[in-house]
This record gives C-alpha cells, structure tokens and sequence, in this order.
C-alpha cells in the first residue's frame, strides 16, 4: 500500500469481510514506479495502518529492480543503498513503538 487511498479502501474491504489483515507499506527505493518514498509521509500512512479497522501493519515492501548494474561491486553497493533507505524508515518506525514484523525485499 503506497496512498492512503488506497489503505483506506483496504480497511473498508477488510470491514466489509469481517477479517483483519496485514498490511504492506511499498517503498519507493529509486525505481519511481511504485511505492511512496521513505520519510515522514510514509511513516504517517505506514501509521495509518494501526489506527484503520481492520488492518494492522504488516511490514516494508521494497523492490529495487531498477539496479542492473554489471560490475558486482557496483551492484552490491547499489543493493546496499536500498537497504540502508529501509532500514533508516524500519528504525524511524520502531522509534515511534510501530511494529515492523518483516521486511520484504528483491530486484
């Protein structure tokens, strides 16, 4: 879940079927398709998701596939910058007493 459009929509269909799920928040990691970028509007919706009926937060979602690189010590330096980005928004989340139960990684 990347708006909280979208994670309103969620709660009202999670009410409607009578079942809590767990929620996702997608991070933008530098591929600029999907996701919202980590800082403070993602901690928000990510927040978002305790307060909604019927959701309860999940964890990170991140893809970095975007990272094509050829040389494995630019690659590997690559990958490390998308994960330094979630673990920064995991720690900032746990700071505020949120539940980050997994992080959900590939490229």
């Amino acid at each position: 879940v990347d708006t909280p459009q979208m994670a309103q929509a969620l709660s009202d269909a999670a009410m409607s079927a009578g079942v809590t799920v767990d929620v996702l928040i997608d991070l933008d990691v530098g591929q600029h398709r999907t996701g919202i970028a980590p800082g403070p509007e993602a901690a928000t919706l990510y927040e978002m998701f305790s307060r909604l009926p019927g959701l309860t937060p999940g964890g990170i979602h991140a893809y970095d596939g975007h990272n094509h690189q050829v040389d494995i010590a630019e690659r590997t330096q690559a990958c490390n910058n998308s994960l330094n980005q979630v673990r920064t928004f995991q720690d900032d989340l746990k700071a505020k007493g949120l539940p980050v139960p997994r992080r959900i990684m590939g490229g």
